[in-house]
């Protein structure tokens, strides 16, 4: 698999929740102006493994969930498992201002992210931006005291304009564990009782194109505020709620 090494993103996010049929019409439409990116060659799935940081008290989460003008979260995330002491990883804090999304991430080794995550022994880079991606993780840890608190896992289908400012992906099979937090195989469950459910999340450096718009409204697919973690939390860590559970019904 090839990994595509970018510190930095900036982009608006839209997130709506697909149907099987609904995700066939809108793969089957945009294959009229994207490409399926380097992951997705032959229009496979692949796997998307993470690791999120919270405090005991699940503080980051719960103000997620607020939406305050500006939040923030960190994570570390690998499209592998059992990895040994070289294989690369991504560590990544990101930080949402209104509807602007910006993530920023450092690529580490896996024995490198083990050692700073779990023993405070920082990384050395010598790049200017890396220096300062590690100085606001570092803060981030720091002041909140986080630690891992739940492990994410999904298979995603992703799609690309040719200039790489509009990505769509498609995630499926979201599942998570509260209590086996590692890069590592485990049991999991699942967020979505159905199987047939999909999460499309639209990202653009700029506001969607209008032949984008036209297809989201003729077809009713609408975006909705949706986060694997926050919902992760909303339904199984507190008990979650009735209408948030039928709106995921296809």
């Amino acid at each position: 698999m090839i990994i595509m090494i970018q510190a930095v993103f900036n982009r608006f996010e839209r997130k709506y929740i697909l149907t099987e049929s609904q995700k066939n019409e809108m793969i089957h439409f945009l294959k009229n102006h994207l490409v399926f990116d380097p992951y997705s060659e032959n229009e496979q799935f692949y796997k998307v493994f993470n690791i999120y940081y919270d405090t005991l008290e699940h503080f980051v989460i719960r103000d997620s969930l607020l939406k305050p003008r500006y939040k923030a979260k960190l994570r570390l995330r690998s499209y592998q498992l059992d990895m040994n002491d070289d294989q690369l990883l991504f560590l990544e804090i990101k930080k949402k201002m209104q509807q602007r999304i910006n993530k920023r991430r450092l690529t580490l080794t896996y024995k490198t992210a083990m050692a700073y995550m779990n023993h405070q022994v920082k990384p050395v880079y010598h790049d200017f931006l890396d220096q300062q991606i590690l100085n606001e993780i570092d803060y981030f840890i720091q002041t909140h005291h986080v630690k891992p608190s739940i492990y994410i896992e999904y298979e995603r289908l992703a799609m690309m304009s040719k200039d790489d400012h509009l990505r769509i992906t498609f995630d499926k099979n979201i599942a998570f564990s509260e209590e086996h937090l590692s890069l590592s195989q485990h049991e999991n469950k699942k967020l979505f009782e159905s199987d047939a459910l999909y999460l499309m999340e639209i990202k653009s450096d700029v506001n969607f194109p209008l032949w984008l718009a036209k297809k989201l409204s003729s077809y009713e697919i609408f975006s909705q505020s949706f986060s694997k973690y926050g919902k992760i939390y909303e339904h199984h860590i507190i008990g979650g709620y009735l209408d948030d559970t039928l709106l995921y019904r296809p």
